[in-house]
């Protein structure tokens, strides 16, 4: 939708209109408080092997972690 109406707002200064979406992309990007990828997976294989031994083989007790989860979403509309 934001998209939608920041590309109105452009086609509008330039005395046209936009039509429909003709390009839509999405660049998933997943953050967790600043930890770079290698350490994080390192923790987390490291997490799931303590889970493991804490649960004594009945199960996992996963310690969950709020993370932030972002998304960059492009979009492309044809002019009229």
């Amino acid at each position: 939708m934001d998209a939608k109406a920041n590309a109105q707002i452009l086609a509008e200064a330039a005395g046209q209109k936009i039509g429909k979406a003709i390009v839509l992309s999405e660049t998933p990007q997943q953050i967790i408080f600043g930890v770079q990828p290698m350490m994080r997976n390192a923790m987390f294989k490291g997490a799931m092997a303590e889970a493991a031994d804490d649960a004594g083989g009945n199960g996992l007790d996963l310690n969950i972690r709020p993370m932030k989860v972002t998304s960059e979403i492009s979009a492309s509309f044809e002019l009229l």
